[in-house]
């Protein structure tokens, strides 16, 4: 489990990294990474500037993966999905208002808090949306 979790953590900070290259902007620790749920009920990404989203992303490119022959992209996206909606039910928070908002703290380390709307709720550990127990299986 902390294999996935540090494979994970590595990639959000790549992409943090190089969003923050992107935007010409000094600090990474400028930009975060939300995960919410669309009106469809499916996850998506917002990469954020100064806690103010600034465009959609895909997981692909929130993982930081160019060829993503693991399908970290896919498993992410699985992850956050269901957290999101197990937050939902756990936190009490509507589908269109549940947010995750991950923090970039330095190079090895972030921060995940949820959201309702705009209040937060709590502090969240990582192992709460990358919980391989909770594959859902047929």
């Amino acid at each position: 489990m902390d294999f996935i979790i540090d494979k994970v953590t590595e990639h959000l900070n790549k992409s943090i990294c190089k969003y923050a290259k992107e935007k010409n902007l000094d600090n990474p620790n400028d930009v975060q990474i939300l995960f919410y749920l669309k009106p469809d009920g499916f996850a998506a990404v917002k990469m954020c500037v100064h806690y103010k989203a600034t465009e959609e992303v895909t997981f692909k490119r929130a993982m930081a993966v160019k060829l993503d022959i693991a399908n970290m992209a896919g498993m992410a996206e699985y992850f956050v999905q269901q957290a999101l909606f197990d937050f939902c039910k756990s936190d009490d928070i509507s589908n269109e208002n549940v947010s995750v908002m991950i923090v970039r703290k330095n190079d090895e380390d972030m921060d995940m808090h949820l959201y309702n709307s705009l209040v937060h709720v709590r502090k969240i550990d990582p192992v709460e949306i990358f919980d391989q127990t909770k594959i859902k299986t047929a």
